[in-house]
């Protein structure tokens, strides 16, 4: 450990542990405004992916085809074939 975080040197020297904690504040200060005033991430208004054609390298069912992934209904899924 750096001798200057240790316990025993920051009481020895006050003004640099007050010194040391200020810069810590305005780093993690600055570090919060810049993460704010990053841009915000959107979703594209449709999926890329819906409607097109899908394969997959393995079914667990006839129930379950590859197209279910991409067709845009919540009530339907893709399931792979289980293996252990």
């Amino acid at each position: 450990m750096s001798h200057l975080l240790r316990a025993s040197y920051l009481r020895s020297h006050p003004r640099r542990s007050i010194a040391l904690a200020a810069a810590l504040v305005v780093a993690l200060v600055a570090g919060l405004t810049i993460a704010a005033m990053a841009p915000q991430a959107q979703a594209a208004g449709s999926l890329l992916s819906q409607g097109r054609p899908a394969t997959a390298s393995s079914v667990e069912n006839a129930a379950f085809p590859a197209s279910n992934a991409v067709d845009g209904d919540l009530g339907t899924r893709w399931s792979s074939a289980f293996s252990d």
